[in-house]
C-alpha cells in the first residue's frame, strides 16, 4: 500500500508541475519562475494541509520527498523541451487546451486521495477530510495563478473546486464503508477526470453575475 501511494503522489506531482510550467512559460517566466510555480502547484497544497493539522509540512521533514523531487525533475525537463521548441503555436490549439485539462485533471484527482488520506489518518471528523482533501488539490493552484497575477482556476472556470469536493466526499463514504483503497481510488480519480473533460469540451461553469461595464450616461 505504501507503494501505491508513493506511485499516486509521484503522478500527482508530475501532472501539477506540468500546469505550473505551461502557466509559467505563458506568462514568459525566465528558468526559476517556471521552477518555482511548477514546485510550488506540485508542493503547496500539501503544505497547507499539513499547517493545518499542526505538523510540520513533509516538503521540509521527509527525506527524500518524492513529492518535490518529481516536480523539480518534471519542471526541467519541460522548461528545456519548451526551450528547444521555440514555435509555441500549439499552446492554442484545442488538442494541447484538451491535454492540459486531463492532466490537471488527475492531479486534481490524485491530490485530493492524498489530503483525504492524510485527513483520516489523523482522524479528522468528515467535514475535515472533504476540507483538507480539497485544499490539498487546490491550493497549489491557488499560489500558482496568484503568483502568475490572475483569478485563481478554481472561482472562474469549468467545475474545479467543486469537482474535488464532491471525489472527496465519495472516496470518505467509500472508505468508511470498507471499500478498497486502491480501487476507490481508481473510481473517484476517473470520475474526477470525466467531470473536469465534460466540463472543458461543454463550456460548463458555475453560474457567475454577467454586469454592463459599459458608461451610462
Amino acid at each position: 500500500m505504501e507503494t501505491f501511494i508513493l506511485i499516486l503522489d509521484i503522478i500527482g506531482a508530475i501532472a501539477f508541475a506540468y500546469s505550473g510550467v505551461i502557466v509559467a512559460i505563458k506568462h514568459k517566466m525566465d528558468l526559476l519562475g517556471v521552477i518555482l510555480l511548477g514546485c510550488i502547484t506540485a508542493c503547496g497544497g500539501g503544505v497547507f494541509r499539513d499547517i493545518l493539522l499542526f505538523k510540520n509540512p513533509s516538503l521540509f521533514t521527509i527525506y527524500p520527498n518524492w513529492e518535490l523531487i518529481s516536480a523539480f525533475i518534471t519542471t526541467i525537463v519541460l522548461f528545456i523541451f519548451f526551450y528547444l521548441k521555440k514555435n509555441m503555436s500549439f499552446f492554442d490549439k484545442n488538442w494541447f487546451k484538451t491535454l492540459n485539462t486531463i492532466l490537471d485533471a488527475i492531479g486534481l484527482g490524485v491530490f485530493v486521495i492524498m489530503g483525504a488520506n492524510v485527513a483520516i489518518d489523523n482522524n479528522c471528523n468528515w467535514f475535515e477530510v472533504i476540507f483538507l482533501a480539497t485544499l490539498t488539490a487546490t491550493g497549489g493552484g491557488i499560489l500558482r495563478d496568484l503568483l502568475a497575477l490572475r483569478i485563481p482556476v478554481i472561482f472562474s472556470r469549468h467545475i474545479y473546486a467543486i469537482a474535488a469536493i464532491l471525489e472527496a466526499i465519495i472516496y470518505y463514504l467509500l472508505i468508511i464503508n470498507g471499500a478498497n483503497i486502491i480501487a476507490a481510488t481508481i473510481v473517484c480519480v476517473l470520475l474526477v477526470v470525466s467531470i473536469r473533460v465534460v466540463a472543458f469540451k461543454f463550456k460548463i461553469d458555475l453560474p457567475k453575475v454577467e454586469l454592463n461595464l459599459k458608461d451610462s450616461k
